[in-house]
């Protein structure tokens, strides 16, 4: 227009374009082509889902006593593992020490013991109990000895798990044992299993997974302190060509198969994805890929708009901190819009 270059192009967050241009002619007015036309595909509120690993409940806070001391009130793990270090004439766990193998080694004789306690609705058969240094812990659940024989591990290698007798519908005491010195470090634990996890507040309690997820935050589903991908299967009606655009969603990324083929991934905006397919019903297995938020970082830190984690934020005090859980949301927080040529 009067010597001026239009070149039309749609951004995304993220997207950047290369241009060469040379001389050459005007282009000719015309109509731009239409896109091509699509339709929604209507999806039911819930839909069948996989989990690619056991659900988790945080085991944070723990009755405690040292030694053969009496038992003291429930307490958050680091917390507390600094009340014993006071009544020790212990300097406190935080990010100002040095790392421990600078110090030199000592003998521990003392014992740190921690009792956890688990309100259960459900039966939960082969529970497994993930905790540091499994094999020099000493653990009963309701008073009967449980063997440490480690299992396999959860997240890391250093976190190792043990079996436990199942779990019968009520509240259970699960105690653990550990050394405690001046090098030790006492750590949250993790119980596994195929149960739910209602999360109000500061209480839990084990619940039935859901038959179905819906399309929502998954800390209100069962699944509060959960970490691993989630795999919502979609059943959708096509016509030659299917549009997903999932537009909502807290997580790493997200993978699309399409009836068991790989199609790819979505992580960018537009957030989405075009595949050809043939007329008919198909299945779209939309794998949500999680993280380790709300099982690992600062759960009682209330200020949600820190945008740094250093070791104080497991450790916040005052109005900083809460006993109750603070969650991030998780999973597909809208529905995935399925749509396909008319």
């Amino acid at each position: 227009v009067q010597g001026d270059t239009v070149i039309p192009w749609t951004f995304f967050d993220y997207d950047s374009l290369l241009l060469r241009l040379e001389d050459g002619h005007a282009a000719q007015p015309g109509k731009a082509p239409e896109p091509p036309a699509f339709v929604r595909c209507e999806l039911p509120d819930a839909v069948p889902y996989t989990l690619s690993e056991p659900n988790v409940l945080v085991l944070d806070q723990a009755e405690f006593a040292l030694d053969d001391a009496p038992w003291q009130p429930r307490e958050e793990i680091l917390r507390l593992d600094n009340i014993c270090r006071a009544a020790m004439g212990w300097p406190e766990r935080g990010g100002h020490v040095v790392q421990p193998w600078v110090l030199e080694k000592e003998t521990v004789t003392h014992r740190i013991r921690l009792r956890f306690t688990i309100d259960s609705t459900i039966t939960v058969d082969a529970p497994q109990l993930a905790l540091e240094d499994a094999e020099k812990a000493q653990l009963r659940l309701d008073g009967a000895p449980v063997a440490n024989a480690v299992t396999g591990w959860y997240v890391d290698k250093d976190i190792k798990t043990v079996a436990l007798p199942a779990l019968t519908p009520g509240v259970h005491q699960l105690e653990i044992s550990l050394p405690f010195g001046k090098t030790t470090h006492t750590e949250w634990c993790y119980l596994l299993g195929d149960f739910g996890v209602s999360c109000a507040g500061a209480c839990c309690k084990l619940i039935p997974l859901p038959e179905k997820l819906a399309f929502g935050d998954l800390c209100g589903q069962g699944l509060p302190f959960y970490g691993g991908n989630v795999v919502y299967h979609l059943p959708v009606e096509t016509g030659s060509r299917l549009r997903l655009t999932v537009s909502r969603y807290r997580g790493a990324l997200l993978g699309v198969a399409l009836d068991g083929k790989d199609a790819g991934r979505i992580i960018c905006p537009p957030y989405a994805l075009t595949a050809a397919v043939t007329p008919g019903s198909h299945t779209v297995d939309l794998t949500f890929f999680g993280n380790r938020y709300n099982a690992f970082g600062p759960l009682h830190l209330t200020d949600t708009r820190a945008s740094w984690h250093g070791p104080g934020a497991w450790r916040s005090d005052g109005c900083g901190w809460s006993y109750e859980y603070v969650l991030r949301p998780l999973g597909l927080l809208a529905a995935p819009v399925p749509e396909t040529d008319a």
